[in-house]
């Protein structure tokens, strides 16, 4: 039987899946219900409108990406945690493109673009490192700062990087000037405050290399 709390799921299910094999035009109220196999009145009893159903649909990508960075797990070394955390992070996003664009306001799937408060629906996953950058702060390796602010100025690196890629400039550009990631983390983590050779073997540790 289909029950509130089972529909709810199902449509936002369904919409995620549209979302993740058809792209963001292909999340509208009428295709959702198609799929779902109900009217379109539906998708509007129990959401609302084709907005609410699509930030369900970026909260269910939230929490897949925070329990992906969570079971990254510590280690000794919080540099080599950090860059196994961006690394957690670049995976999500290149298994999940649509999904990714749709969560930080980059895609508007059935013409719903998240802006304003609504992006801070993803801030525990940015907290996460926070966590880790509080923890190579406490070791030494990074100079003193507020956690949040080292975590956003990794962040914004991180993420810049994946938009680049999507968007395919990163691979145009990188076969004219290379484009490592490992390099980028490096020059990152020495600006803030670490040794370039300790760097280095934490990003080997994180490899088994």
């Amino acid at each position: 039987m289909d029950t509130p709390s089972s529909r709810h799921d199902g449509l936002v299910a369904t919409a995620l899946r549209l979302l993740e094999t058809a792209g963001p035009e292909a999340v509208t109220a009428r295709r959702v219900a198609q799929e779902y196999g109900a009217s379109t009145m539906a998708v509007y009893s129990e959401f609302g409108s084709l907005g609410a159903l699509v930030d369900a649909v970026v909260l269910r990508g939230f929490g897949a990406l925070q329990a992906e960075l969570m079971s990254v797990g510590p280690t000794d070394d919080p540099i080599t945690d950090i860059w196994r955390l961006a690394l957690t992070y670049a995976g999500f996003a290149a298994r999940h493109p649509h999904l990714y664009a749709a969560m930080y306001g980059a895609s508007a799937p059935g013409g719903h673009r998240r802006t304003g408060d609504d992006l801070l629906l993803g801030f525990d996953a940015f907290r996460a490192y926070a966590d880790y950058c509080a923890r190579a702060i406490e070791a030494g390796r990074l100079r003193p700062a507020d956690p949040l602010e080292v975590a956003l100025d990794l962040w914004t690196a991180v993420h810049g990087r994946i938009m680049l890629d999507q968007s395919g400039l990163l691979g145009a550009v990188g076969t004219v000037v290379g484009a490592d990631p490992a390099r980028a983390f490096e020059t990152l983590m020495v600006g803030l405050g670490d040794d370039r050779d300790l760097v280095r073997a934490s990003v080997r540790a994180a490899t088994g290399a």
